[in-house]
This record gives C-alpha cells, structure tokens and sequence, in this order.
C-alpha cells in the first residue's frame, strides 16, 4: 500500500505589495498547519479576492479541499492554478492526485507525466507513478521512479517510505530486500520527524517484518492500527495479525483494492 503525495505550496505568488498586503494567505498557512481547512479555506478565498492571480493560493485551497474529500472542487482550484502557472509540476502532481482519489487512474498518469514535462525534477511525480506502477504489477517501473523520485530528490520523504515499503512487501522476490527496505522507511521516518506518523510507522513496520523481525514488526503495526483512518482500520489489523503469526506482508495490486491509501504532504 504505497503512499501518493501530495504537495501544499508554502511560497506567495506575487510582488511584495501584493504579500505584505495579503495577511489572509499567511493566516490560511497558519490553519493548514495546524489542520483546519475549513478556516484555511475561508482565508484564502479573501486571499484571491485580493490577488485573483495568485496560483499558490488556488494550488493551497485545492489541497485543503482534497483532504475534505472534495476532489472536484480540489480539482477545479488545481486547474486554475494551472491557467495562471502552467509551468508548475506540482500542480500538475496534485490534481493528479485527486484524479486517483477519484479512481481515474488514466488522467492521475497523465498528470504525473505532464508534470515530469514541464519540470523534470518534480519528485513528487515520479513518487506517484511508482506507487501506481507498483500496484498494477509494473515493478520495474516501480522500482525504477521511486528511484528517480530520490534522484530529484534524496530526502523526499514520502519516495523514501514509498522505496522502503515496495523493497518490503513487492510480491516479486526480485525486488525485496529486507535490508534496504529497513535503512530507506528508517531515514523516511526520521526526516519526517513527526509529520505524518501513519505513513513513516506503516513502512517501518512492513520493513522489520521483511527483515524478521517480528516482534517489532508488531509493536508498530499496533501503532499503526491506532493511527489508521476508518477505511484502513480492518486493513491494518489484517496486517497486524499476520506479523504475530511471523509472516511478512505482500502487497495487492489495484485490482485486488478497494482505495488506494492517500499521504499528504
């Protein structure tokens, strides 16, 4: 169950008027951080109408309403993001994401794809193929865009837990190593310091179980249990019985699914 990432963008678009005028956007900031996206989103609704072309401020109200569960309307501020910067890979990443929150696998890749072709270093994108890659079977492809994804970037920490998750639990023996699962979700797990526990703890625990390490593997698997959303939970526990019993975990693909599993960033 590998994790897509999605980007919320923290820099303001404009001149210095426009930013030192618009204390709305830099509240908004604020709420995301704390995870209020409702105040967030009213902030910057004021925050466009005082800068309508500020691209930052749409890419930043579309994650808020992705992670409501609005994909359409997340969607719709990720196209307007696009209209005013066209050249942004994130934005492209992002809808992209929403595109396969929404089960539209075909547009989340081209998104991806647009992405990496206006900005060959969005290690966003090439994180994102590879977990869609990794779940349809592709695991070459896999394999070889978390690695990109690290190349863009080597401390992005989602291609980090996402390369440590695959070497643990792919269902082809060729691209498992227990080890380097373990040294990839153990330095995601520290550059995340805290961020987003769910998605570091998922890796460690799929990383120790493929190392043999049980008991471990377990004792975050219990962890992880506690920190997944209601949709995961019966997952989760499934997952947890599994290293009680000393068995690792093989991941499914696509067809297998009911959701794949979103991480925001």
């Amino acid at each position: 169950m590998p994790f897509v990432a999605l980007i919320c963008g923290c820099l303001f678009h404009g001149t210095p008027a426009q930013a030192g005028d618009n204390c709305y956007f830099n509240w908004a900031l604020q709420w995301d951080s704390q995870g209020n996206y409702d105040k967030a989103i009213a902030d910057y609704n004021c925050a466009i109408e005082i800068c309508p072309d500020d691209a930052v401020a749409y890419n930043n109200r579309g994650y808020d309403w992705y992670m409501k569960g609005d994909f359409d309307k997340a969607i719709a501020d990720y196209n307007q993001a696009l209209a005013i910067c066209p050249r942004d890979g994130a934005y492209y990443s992002n809808r992209g994401v929403a595109w396969n929150d929404k089960g539209d696998l075909d547009k989340a890749m081209a998104d991806y794809n647009q992405a990496l072709a206006v900005d060959p270093n969005t290690a966003s994108a090439y994180n994102n193929l590879g977990c869609i890659e990794s779940a349809r079977g592709e695991y070459e492809k896999a394999k070889d865009d978390f690695y990109r994804c690290l190349s863009a970037d080597p401390n992005y920490v989602a291609g980090l837990e996402n390369l440590g998750f695959f070497q643990a639990t792919c269902p082809d023996p060729k691209y498992r190593d227990g080890k380097k699962a373990f040294e990839n979700a153990s330095l995601g797990y520290q550059l995340d310091n805290g961020a987003d526990p769910y998605s570091s703890h998922n890796a460690l625990a799929a990383a120790y179980a493929e190392s043999g390490d049980f008991a471990k593997a377990a004792a975050w698997q219990e962890q992880v249990v506690q920190l997944a959303p209601a949709k995961d939970k019966t997952m989760q526990t499934a997952r947890l019985e599994l290293f009680k019993q000393h068995q690792p975990y093989r991941s499914k693909q696509y067809t297998e699914l009911t959701k794949q599993t979103q991480n925001a960033n």
